[in-house]
C-alpha cells in the first residue's frame, strides 16, 4: 500500500476511534458525506461507509489522496457512472475531488461515491457455507453477466477475484472495486498502464507487462471459479487435483464435468 494511502487510512481510523470514544465529530467529506466506518483498504485507496446528508442515504466511497493514479481512477469510474443500473455491477453515482473537514487528513482527495452493497465477499461465503458446485456455478454465472456488462461499457475491471465480489442476502453477487480498471480501447494498444497492478494469484500473463484487457478479466474469472470449485488455485493455468470430496466440501478437479473442466 502506498504511503499516502496508508496515511489516509490511519488518519480516518484515528478520527473514527476518537469519535467513538470521545464523541468528537466524524470526518465530513466535501460538507456532505459523514464517514462512520472503514469498509476496506488497498493499494489504490480506502473504502468507507458514509451518510449522504443531502440525500439522507448511506453510500460507499472510495477515497484516495490526489495523485495521477487516483485521477485516472476517477476518469475510469466515469465510464461506470454512465451505466444505468447495470446487473451485478456496483452502481457509481458520483466522482469528484474534495477535502475532509473535522478530520486529521488535510490534503486533497479524489473519491468515487457508489451504492452501499451489504453482504459478504465470495471468499467469505465459500469458507462459511461450503456451497456445492451447483450453487457456485449459479453465482458465478451472474458474475459473468456483470463482467460482460463492464466490458460492453468499454472497461476492463483489472482485479477480478472472490474478494471483489459481494453476495447479498438474496444471493445476488455484485462486482465491486474498480480501482485497477482500464479503458479497453487504450488497453488494446498495449502497455498503457505502465505499471503492474492487481492480485498476483489471479493475474493473466499480459497483466505482468502492464496490459489490462477484457481477456485478462476472463482469465481472473476462470481462476476464481476454479478455486471455488476445487479449493485450489490453478498452477500455470492448469487445474490442480485435490481430494474427491475433502473436509472443505470442494470437488476434485477430475470430478468436474469435462466441458467445464476444459473451459476453465
Amino acid at each position: 500500500m502506498p504511503e499516502s494511502v496508508s496515511r489516509l487510512a490511519t488518519d480516518i481510523g484515528g478520527d473514527l476511534l476518537r469519535g467513538a470514544l470521545l464523541g468528537t465529530p466524524l470526518p465530513l467529506l466535501d460538507g456532505r458525506y459523514r464517514v462512520d466506518r472503514i469498509l476496506g483498504r488497498g493499494a489504490t485507496g480506502v473504502v468507507v461507509r458514509a451518510r449522504d446528508e443531502r440525500l439522507a442515504r448511506d453510500v460507499a466511497i472510495k477515497v484516495a489522496p490526489s495523485s495521477a493514479a487516483s485521477q485516472r481512477m476517477l476518469q475510469e469510474a466515469r465510464a461506470l457512472a454512465r451505466m444505468r443500473r447495470p446487473a451485478f455491477v456496483v452502481q457509481v453515482w458520483e466522482t469528484a475531488s474534495g477535502r475532509f473537514s473535522e478530520a486529521s487528513f488535510v490534503g486533497l482527495v479524489n473519491y468515487i461515491v457508489m451504492e452501499l452493497v451489504i453482504g459478504v465477499t465470495l471468499r467469505v461465503w465459500g469458507a462459511a457455507t461450503q456451497p456445492g458446485a451447483r450453487d457456485v456455478l449459479a453465482v458465478y454465472a451472474k458474475v459473468a453477466t456483470g463482467l460482460a456488462n463492464v466490458h460492453a461499457a468499454g472497461l476492463a475491471h483489472g482485479d477480478v477475484k472472490p474478494d471483489n465480489i459481494i453476495l447479498d442476502a438474496s444471493g445476488a453477487p455484485t462486482l465491486v472495486d474498480f480501482g485497477f480498471a482500464a479503458p479497453t480501447q487504450q488497453a488494446r494498444r498495449g502497455g498503457q498502464r505502465g505499471e503492474v497492478v492487481g492480485t498476483p494469484a489471479y493475474m493473466a500473463p499480459e497483466v505482468l507487462t502492464g496490459d489490462v484487457l477484457p481477456a485478462s478479466d476472463v482469465y481472473a474469472f476462470a481462476t476464481s471459479l476454479s478455486e471455488a470449485l476445487t479449493g485450489s488455485l490453478p498452477v500455470d493455468g492448469d487445474l490442480v487435483d485435490c481430494s474427491p470430496r475433502g473436509p472443505s466440501g470442494h470437488l476434485g478437479e477430475w470430478l468436474l464435468p469435462r466441458p467445464l473442466r476444459e473451459a476453465l
